[in-house]
């Protein structure tokens, strides 16, 4: 708002002073209201600063290797469907694992302007300096050889996580036996069964 009323009176006050008509503190010498043009030209070198300092911190970060990683990772998110043949499974990883390499490239452009907006200019200096860094380039680097670690183990729990929060919301919707029995089988036929000692466990449980 400070801005859309700044440009006319500083416009009015130069037109004053250049025509002689300047009141009497202006002419007892304050200094020139600087131009609108040359004030807002450090704003934009500023910002345009910024933006660069935040593509070379996503840069950084190995957004190359990140995406790939990232493509290669989501096409095991989900298990294999049972009710498919392989082909068919091979073809939707594909599929999926395409999809995420064409969008990563867009989000992290997307992701410069935010991180420009948000960050100061110290903060991102120190980000670039750190990734850009011996240490920065190592941390990264590794992050990627854990993340496929990480990815099965995530994978892992998943099926222990669907059910508890299929628990969950039975409980608060009052599902019946039958319809969790269903719940179950369809996740199994998911790929998505209970381990067999947490599935042991779970029928000891329904027994009491």
């Amino acid at each position: 708002m400070t801005r859309d009323f700044k440009a006319p009176i500083c416009a009015a006050l130069a037109l004053v002073l250049a025509t002689g008509a300047a009141p009497a503190w202006a002419r007892s010498g304050p200094p020139v209201p600087v131009p609108v043009a040359a004030a807002a030209a450090p704003v934009r070198d500023e910002a345009a600063a910024k933006l660069a300092l935040s593509r070379r911190f996503i840069a950084a970060m190995q957004g190359e290797q990140l995406g790939a990683s990232l493509a290669q990772m989501s096409g095991s998110i989900i298990p294999p469907n049972e009710n498919l043949t392989a082909d068919q499974n091979a073809a939707i990883r594909r599929a999926m694992e395409q999809s995420m390499a064409d969008l990563l490239p867009r989000l992290f452009d997307a992701m410069a302007p935010v991180y420009a907006d948000i960050f100061t200019m110290e903060e991102l200096t120190a980000l670039v300096n750190f990734y850009e860094s011996d240490i920065g380039q190592s941390l990264m680097t590794k992050s990627l050889e854990a993340a496929p670690r990480i990815s099965e183990i995530a994978n892992a729990m998943m099926p222990e996580v669907l059910h508890d929060m299929m628990d969950t919301l039975c409980k608060e919707m009052g599902c019946t036996t039958a319809q969790r029995q269903a719940i179950d089988e369809e996740l199994a036929q998911s790929g998505l069964a209970l381990p067999p000692a947490r599935s042991s466990a779970k029928d000891k449980g329904k027994g009491h």
